[in-house]
């Protein structure tokens, strides 16, 4: 009796190369599935993406039936709930200006619809967020560039948005025109690079007349040469296939970036090396003069802030290093 009893205990294990075959199945699936999910993954938000891109294309279009057949231009701005039209304003076009645009006059009022899962230098929402908060345009879009971010820490305002924005454009402009792109680093480049939107891989660009295209970044591939120039002939960069007077509204830009914004990127390689106890005071004072001047209230004029930027550079660092 206890003879069988222990007879059939033993025979209830594994042997070690029925453990070794199971485990090699396993990894042979797992090398199968994994990458297969992935690209599942990657599909499914680049679906995300042109949904979204579809449905800004689709408020762009109501909102120019209301307005004389103009798409949003370079002056158009939000205040108290109104849409105003100032043909006297920045010469740069901002991405978040043309959001609370479309938010104001065709309910396009989440910014999620702006960012994409597939960026990583996006910013990070919690949930849906509003363009609009009490009629303004919400805070954190008055600077959507990371590098000059007056908040860098803070998760919810220190990010880009992952399209750029085509001002300047009517219902009439052809079809074929660009109006909505993911992120790129420079319009005058023949495709994304590596630090863009997908990392090189390519784009999607929505049109004018409402479509939506894939446009892939692949060795030689040049994906702007698929585009053409308002005048018919294949144009090169994104800026070529632009009529005259578009801009391209982005997350950054130096022809609006303030004088503190470029003494702080010139600083920022050696600061912290050369004197380690002065450099976070100039960070954090600087950053609160950033802060002020992408303020929508009282914005200081770029003299202000040139000299407010000069007295705390003699207050922080020896005048030697300036001179």
């Amino acid at each position: 009796m206890n003879y069988r009893d222990s007879k059939i205990r033993c025979s209830k294990g594994f042997t070690l190369i029925e453990v070794l075959t199971v485990i090699a199945i396993i990894a042979i699936l797992s090398a199968i599935l994994v990458p297969t999910i992935s690209q599942m993954q990657s599909t499914a938000r680049k679906t995300r993406d042109v949904t979204n891109m579809r449905q800004i294309i689709n408020a762009s279009q109501l909102f120019a039936t209301m307005n004389g057949d103009l798409l949003p231009q370079l002056g158009h701005r939000v205040s108290n709930g109104q849409l105003n039209f100032d043909p006297t304003g920045p010469t740069a076009p901002s991405i978040g200006e043309v959001a609370a645009v479309l938010a104001l006059e065709a309910d396009l009022n989440d910014l999620n619809i702006w960012i994409s899962q597939s960026d990583t230098k996006a910013m990070q929402l919690n949930g849906p967020t509003p363009v609009l908060v009490n009629g303004n345009m919400n805070s954190d879009l008055n600077d959507t560039n990371p590098l000059d971010d007056a908040d860098p820490e803070n998760p919810t305002s220190s990010g880009f948005l992952s399209y750029h924005y085509v001002v300047g454009l009517t219902l009439s402009t052809p079809n074929q025109t660009p109006l909505i792109f993911s992120r790129l680093s420079n319009s005058g480049s023949s495709g994304w690079g590596p630090t863009d939107m997908y990392t090189g891989e390519g784009g999607h660009i929505g049109f004018a007349g409402g479509a939506v295209n894939w446009f892939e970044t692949q060795g030689t591939a040049q994906p702007f040469a698929q585009l053409f120039q308002p005048n018919g002939t294949p144009a090169t960069t994104m800026d070529n296939a632009l009529p005259t007077g578009a801009q391209i509204a982005g997350n950054s830009s130096l022809e609006h970036a303030s004088s503190f914004t470029i003494a702080k990127l010139l600083l920022q390689p050696w600061r912290s090396f050369l004197f380690p106890r002065n450099h976070r005071l100039l960070s954090t004072r600087v950053q609160g003069s950033a802060h002020r001047a992408n303020s929508s209230v009282a914005t200081p004029s770029r003299a202000i802030l040139a000299t407010e930027v000069d007295d705390l550079k003699m207050q922080v660092i020896p005048p030697l290093f300036w001179e």
